[in-house]
């Protein structure tokens, strides 16, 4: 296969899976803190 697709495709997937797992532990965080953090409050 192309090589720079390849890698795109590759890096676009662990992008992916990084967004995952800051969500998670963000919500992780929230859970944590309470919802009178900021991050909650806006």
């Amino acid at each position: 296969c192309d090589v720079g697709q390849c890698i795109s495709e590759s890096t676009s997937y662990e992008k992916t899976m990084w967004e995952r797992i800051e969500m998670e532990l963000e919500e992780i965080n929230v859970e944590n803190l309470g919802f009178d953090h900021p991050i909650c409050s806006g």
